[in-house]
């Protein structure tokens, strides 16, 4: 069967969907990934002032619903976090309305910790996968291609007689056994993204994080008796680099995109070695600074390539941090890690969450400490995120619990009614008590993302000058993203940014050569530009990693 996948252009690649792709083309299926080219109305950009630029970088639901229906999908599938859940949906019910045969099929985290029959009854979804579906999507793919509708293979719903059919979880793939991703239709489509390699090497995190959906998504496994924490081999991820590089001339950078990529310090003994050895570019992951201790582990992944890497702090109360968010790293860690980085010149960014110690929405001496804590810290740069609200978190139960949140709000939270933005607003400009207390910490997160531009001194006294503060307060936060685009000029280190100029660029090309192809279609000739031939018939629709 043809199989389009589909994901949105907001992130650099997207590791899964290239993946789906391989397997399903080695399954014998046609399969092609898409990029859904919309920068004005996706999960991460929330800029008003975008909109002017709509026509050249918007494509309306509708007509991006024809244009892949033209090249004639049997089958359309989502994998769905939470914030892209809505739109998932809309698009779904244009699917069934322009051509009720297509099957559409949704996953990904959102559908694993949220399940439940409203998701099939009223979201346009002929079918739902529980799970990781590296075996469950091509399985379902075979059993529609042979007209069984009703296959008993363990993670797939779907409802029949008004009830909802369906037991289990996704099964387990072998990591090495996989092929490696497939990204032609993204490297064809927009050709910046040739310069940076995304891969996983790893499953899931070990760690219990309140505010993050890994805990959940993996304990759902538990109850299978399953442990999807697992890892690649540092051989087979080697060979996909290696091959990814002779295939791909102009491959400049390598981004690894595991929640804690220093797990295990063999395994990163070796994979240095072997990575300065066969791949020798520039590469960033993310880790936990408690899992990044050993100065000889630092030096050898400096010295094999590593040019940024992102930590998480996340709060500044270390007592509450540890205790609370379940953060298994101290004061000591992180400080640690931030001196072995600068001693080799790491480039590192430190993440920081406002909205999860309730401080943060009265108490400015402490949100005073959280900059200073910040400048004691001194990281390249600081990014700054609001709390978001993810169906299946503990943080998520704690805020229900101590009445942060109402039942209402609970509800919408694990039904995917949010218009979150990933980079921007989290879950709480949509919650009345949060409204209600104005947000003071919002001036504080302009300081944080500033901090690459300004002296110190500056900062401190932007603290200590209520006038200077005032004028802080009245930029708007949002707009700091410009402040990251800049530093990549300012510090060729950032490389995790650097692909984010040329995303405009190819993304208005693409969005032009969609609207050509619509007009062409609609007035009854062919794009000679737009391939049709050896297309798969099923279409997947991916959004962003859940962390």
């Amino acid at each position: 069967m043809r199989t389009f996948l589909l994901n949105e252009i907001n992130k650099y690649d997207s590791y899964g969907i290239n993946l789906l792709s391989a397997i399903l083309k080695k399954e014998g299926h046609e399969s092609r990934v898409f990029l859904v080219p919309d920068l004005i109305e996706n999960t991460t950009i929330t800029l008003d002032w975008l909109k002017a630029f709509k026509p050249a970088f918007h494509v309306s639901d509708e007509d991006y619903v024809d244009y892949v229906l033209s090249f004639n999908p049997q089958v359309v599938g989502f994998s769905v976090v939470t914030t892209y859940w809505n739109r998932s949906s809309k698009l779904a019910q244009i699917f069934k309305r322009k051509n009720p045969e297509v099957i559409t099929v949704a996953g990904g985290p959102h559908t694993t910790v949220s399940l439940q029959r409203e998701m099939l009854e009223e979201s346009g979804f002929d079918y739902i996968v529980k799970g990781d579906g590296e075996i469950a999507l091509p399985k379902l793919v075979d059993a529609l291609e042979s007209k069984n509708y009703e296959p008993n293979i363990p993670g797939v719903y779907f409802l029949r007689d008004n009830e909802m059919r369906g037991t289990g979880m996704g099964e387990l793939i072998e990591l090495d056994s996989m092929p490696f991703q497939d990204k032609s239709d993204i490297f064809r489509d927009y050709p910046y993204m040739q310069r940076l390699y995304v891969v996983n090497s790893q499953r899931s995190c070990q760690f219990s994080c309140t505010y993050c959906g890994s805990p959940s998504y993996r304990d759902a496994y538990y109850e299978e008796d399953e442990t999807i924490f697992r890892r690649r081999s540092v051989d087979n991820l080697i060979r996909e680099l290696h091959e990814a590089k002779k295939m791909n001339p102009k491959m400049q950078s390598v981004g690894f995109f595991d929640d804690t990529f220093t797990s295990g310090k063999q395994w990163i003994r070796d994979f240095a070695r072997e990575y300065k050895k066969y791949i020798d570019l520039p590469y960033f992951m993310c880790t936990n600074p408690c899992l990044l201790q050993n100065e000889e582990l630092v030096q050898m992944l400096k010295e094999s390539g590593l040019a940024f890497i992102e930590i998480g702090v996340q709060a500044i109360d270390e007592e509450f941090r540890i205790r609370k968010v379940k953060r298994p790293d101290s004061d000591k860690h992180i400080f640690k890690t931030a001196e072995l980085l600068r001693k080799y010149d790491i480039y590192f960014q430190a993440n920081h969450i406002f909205g999860l110690d309730q401080k943060d929405f009265y108490d400015r001496d402490f949100l005073n400490k959280t900059i200073e804590y910040y400048m004691k810290l001194k990281p390249n740069r600081t990014h700054c995120f609001e709390l978001e609200f993810l169906p299946g978190c503990e943080e998520t139960d704690k805020a229900l619990n101590e009445d942060r949140i109402s039942k209402e709000q609970y509800d919408k939270i694990h039904q995917g009614d949010s218009s979150a933005s990933y980079n921007f607003g989290g879950s709480l400009d949509e919650i009345e008590n949060v409204k209600n207390k104005n947000k003071v910490f919002t001036p504080y997160i302009v300081l944080l993302e500033m901090m690459p531009f300004l002296p110190y001194s500056l900062i401190q006294k932007a603290l200590d000058s209520k006038l200077v503060f005032k004028l802080v307060r009245m930029i708007p936060h949002n707009y700091i993203i410009l402040a990251r685009l800049m530093n990549t000029i300012k510090d060729p280190r950032d490389i995790q940014a650097t692909p984010h100029y040329r995303k405009y660029i190819d993304g208005a090309l693409r969005v032009i050569s969609i609207k050509k192809h619509l007009r062409m279609l609609r007035s009854g000739k062919t794009d000679s530009n737009d391939d049709h031939s050896g297309l798969p018939t099923s279409v997947l629709v991916e959004s962003d990693s859940y962390s």
